[in-house]
């Protein structure tokens, strides 16, 4: 069997040995992770125990009296909104294996889903990887910018760094090309710093 091409990855990381279990989760899985109404995805637990969300509520279930093996598993539900490919990139990421999110196209909100699943549930490690990729411009500036609203607990800095680049070029370009009404100039104003007015001569 011919082994499988590397060196078209950006991801220098080889995956862990654990990301094997994913790929049979399905049958060994004793957990399922549930988003919404009709998104799930099986999991184990020992892998799981290691992140701080999961972590509480596996010990939540350990210390009732609920039992939950490989034919009743126990369904853990997510922290926040996830559709099912991010929640596969979020899943793989705690498995270790990064192959899959480093062909994500970096300027695509599908890192975004998987950062704030990651960031929710206190991945650190994941959410550096995630903010590595992600590049922001004039077309996902906006949802960049009403995610940076919210608190989070990863270091969102290099996303607003990006942010004020491209939002400075689109007020530069806006003040050059575009007719501005007395409106959104005062607006403009409001947000520019303050400076001193001279003192007149009496």
């Amino acid at each position: 069997m011919p082994k499988p091409d590397w060196t078209r990855l950006r991801c220098k990381k080889a995956p862990e040995t654990k990301s094997a279990l994913l790929e049979t989760a399905d049958r060994t899985g004793d957990t399922v992770l549930v988003c919404g109404d009709s998104i799930e995805a099986a999991a184990h637990s020992a892998v799981l125990i290691d992140v701080p969300y999961f972590e509480a509520k596996l010990r939540e279930e350990w210390s009732g009296t609920t039992t939950w093996n490989l034919h009743n598993k126990l369904r853990l539900r997510l922290p926040c909104p996830a559709g099912a490919e991010s929640l596969k990139l979020f899943l793989q990421g705690l498995y270790g294996d990064l192959r899959s999110l480093y062909e994500v196209n970096p300027e695509s909100l599908l890192l975004q889903e998987v950062l704030s699943l990651a960031d929710a549930c206190g991945v650190p490690g994941l959410c550096a990887d995630v903010i590595q990729l992600v590049e922001v411009t004039s077309a996902n500036v906006d949802s960049w910018l009403e995610w940076l609203l919210v608190d989070h607990g990863a270091d969102a800095e290099p996303i607003r760094e990006q942010v004020v680049q491209v939002m400075r070029a689109q007020l530069r370009d806006a003040l050059q090309q575009d007719p501005l009404s007395v409106e959104q100039l005062a607006t403009i104003s409001r947000v520019l710093p303050r400076r001193t007015m001279p003192q007149i001569a009496s």
